[in-house]
């Protein structure tokens, strides 16, 4: 899985950096090679005004699925991350989910066309 982190108004420190791979891997690792690229860009939308700004946004690429962009937003940078990352990883379960019942049942439905009928 490639990681790509960005700030926009926000400094990644390093920490925040290791924060945001650590979680990734975490909630993203059971998926293996089936995730083949990760975007995380972490934004101060007000600045320093305060309240609640902050942004994380997701973008995640699953072979054979369009890229998923997820976004969570709060007042708590590292809370942010996590509801964005938890959100992700939900909508990849469910996506790797959905091709393998369709499918299997397109499957089934070849397998019921190229059935032999015995002549009568």
């Amino acid at each position: 899985m490639q990681v790509e982190i960005r700030g926009k108004g926000l400094r990644v420190t390093d920490v925040l950096s290791t924060y945001i791979q650590r979680r990734l891997v975490f909630a993203l690792g059971r998926f293996g090679r089936r995730v083949k690229r990760v975007s995380v860009r972490v934004e101060d939308t007000n600045g320093p005004k305060g309240g609640i700004d902050k942004q994380c946004r997701v973008a995640v690429v699953v072979p054979h699925s369009r890229t998923a962009v997820i976004e969570a937003r709060g007042s708590n940078i590292r809370v942010t991350i996590n509801r964005a990352v938890a959100k992700a990883s939900r909508y990849i379960a469910d996506r790797l989910k959905q091709p393998h019942s369709t499918n299997l049942s397109a499957r089934q439905s070849r397998a019921s066309e190229n059935r032999i009928t015995p002549y009568c």
